[in-house]
């Protein structure tokens, strides 16, 4: 019995790949380059007080006076809240919030009734006194 074996063949083999070649070329364009100024919230101007009187807060030193400069401010919205603040006839504070119709129904250290559950004030309505007759 004769053996045998497998001898691998070589070969020298040149392959070729085409590949993009690429020049280093520049491009002469004009260059923009701007800044953007974004207005942050800075402060808020609240006013409060008593009896019925209401009034926005004075920010007339705020006014843009024409172009934008840098540091000045302007103004981004109002609101408003209407509050009623009550006492009871145990000396206990409580808050109710209404609307401005409502509010301006109401003069200053007028008594009224208030419905008061665990979490507030759940409504309010006017106390009607009924002159005395002779």
């Amino acid at each position: 019995m004769t053996k045998t074996r497998r001898v691998p063949k070589y070969r020298n083999e040149t392959r070729w790949k085409k590949e993009p070649v690429y020049k280093d070329v520049p491009v002469y364009r004009t260059k923009y380059t701007y800044d953007i100024e974004r207005w942050k919230s800075f402060r808020t101007e609240r006013s409060s007080g008593h009896g019925v009187d209401v009034y926005w807060p004075d920010i007339s030193r705020f006014r843009l006076t024409g172009r934008l400069v840098p540091g000045e401010m302007k103004e981004s919205g109002r609101t408003e809240e209407y509050v009623l603040h009550l006492r009871d006839e145990d000396n206990e504070d409580h808050t109710y919030e209404t609307s401005q119709r409502e509010w301006k129904s109401f003069s200053d250290g007028e008594s009224i009734i208030a419905m008061v559950n665990m979490v507030g004030v759940s409504s309010i309505k006017k106390l009607k006194l009924e002159k005395a007759e002779k």
